[in-house]
């Protein structure tokens, strides 16, 4: 199992309990966080913390189950292609991949200016992306399993679930 993006991450302790997982990467490029993540936990034989930036990825496994939460709406347009190439990358022939990111929806526009008229804003490079960009790429390595918006979080976040094909050549 891997989580791009993980630095300290919040879904650790759930994943690891329910899933049992032989190994756990997570990566990240940021170093506070990293360090954080291991302040916290401690160390585990199966847990694997990687600094590393996901737009070089330079990896040499292989995971059944990759995700990210809160990743991908980080980068330019240019990048975000190849930021979710990278989930697959790393994602095994048939494994599973979970895409969680922010999508522009009414109530997340109207929550984010009052977030930013209030001065509370503080993810400045955060791009809501529309499903349909993020599935232009998705599609084309994948097959689309699930689709929702979590409508309770104001800022609402669109979550995929992808299975990836059988013969994957991409980029």
């Amino acid at each position: 199992m891997m989580e791009l993006g993980g630095g300290n991450s919040c879904f650790y302790e759930l994943f690891d309990e329910t899933f049992q997982p032989k190994a756990y990467y997570i990566v990240d490029n940021n170093q506070v966080g990293l360090d954080e993540f291991s302040r916290r936990i401690g160390k585990r034989e199966n847990t694997h913390l990687i600094n590393q930036d996901i737009l070089d990825p330079n990896l040499k496994v292989e995971c059944d189950l990759v995700f990210s939460v809160g990743l991908i709406e980080h980068f330019p347009v240019d990048n975000t292609r190849k930021a979710i190439l990278a989930h697959f990358d790393v994602l095994k022939s048939g494994g599973i991949l979970i895409l969680g990111f922010p999508t522009p929806t009414f109530l997340y526009k109207i929550t984010r200016k009052i977030s930013e008229l209030l001065g509370l804003w503080i993810f400045h490079d955060e791009r809501p992306l529309k499903i349909a960009e993020v599935l232009d790429t998705v599609n084309r390595h994948g097959e689309l399993l699930e689709k929702k918006i979590i409508w309770s979080i104001f800022l609402t976040q669109a979550m995929l679930v992808i299975k990836k094909k059988t013969s994957e050549g991409h980029r």
